[in-house]
Order: structure tokens, then sequence, then C-alpha cells
């Protein structure tokens, strides 16, 4: 095994999601593709790439438990998108001691298909 290829997210608006990731976490527009019954969105970000799919009649949005998106400087993010109305102004960001060899940082939202997204920071706290 090489690693992980992509994460797939049915949902009901896959070019929101997108635009989403994109706006708001750094990714960029990596690939569209419709097809007679569905369409995909992906997105992509230093080689996580994330798969939105839209099938028709599918009604449980987000299905994974979620996202761990790793980043630096979690608290700078995090007040970017408390300042975008993305997560609550009263956000809790975790120290998680020890995590692995170090401590590292981490912090949950909801994204717009209803995944869970982790933002996660290996950086020394």
């Amino acid at each position: 095994m090489k690693g992980l290829a992509h994460i797939g997210i049915y949902t009901n608006e896959p070019k929101k999601c997108a635009d989403f990731y994109v706006e708001h976490l750094g990714f960029h527009f990596y690939h569209m593709e419709q097809r007679e019954n569905f369409v995909i969105y992906f997105v992509e970000s230093q080689g996580c790439i994330i798969e939105f799919v839209e099938k028709d009649g599918f009604q449980n949005n987000g299905v994974i438990h979620h996202i761990a998106l790793e980043v630096q400087g979690i608290e700078n993010l995090a007040h970017e998108l408390a300042e975008k109305g993305i997560i609550s102004k009263d956000y809790s960001i975790a120290k998680l001691e020890p995590f692995f060899a170090s401590s590292a940082k981490n912090l949950f939202f909801t994204g717009p298909a209803g995944e869970t997204i982790e933002l996660f920071d290996y950086t020394n706290a």
C-alpha cells in the first residue's frame, strides 16, 4: 500500500462543498466529472484529495466520521474561520499531551455536507 488515495463524501451539494474547501481551507479544484446519474467534484491540498459525490436519491449527507486536516498555526486558522462565521467565536482548541512524540492541538467543526472536519496541528504546543 502506498497511502490514502482520496476521501469520498456523499452530499446533495458537491459544488457547494468543493467551494467551501477551496475558499476556506486552502484546497484547489482538482477535477469535476458529470455523468448520467451523478456528479463528482475533487479538491486537493498537499496530496490530500477529497471527492464530493452526488448521487440521485441519496439521503445521507456527510457519510464519514471525520476528516483530519494537518495544519500549522491552528490558532490563526481558527481565528480566521471564526471571523468568517464558519465556526463559533467561542471555539476551543484542545491540547493533546502527549500525542506521538510531542504535543498536538486539534479543533473539530462541521463542514457543508454535515461532515466533521478536524484541524490537527502536530507542532509543539
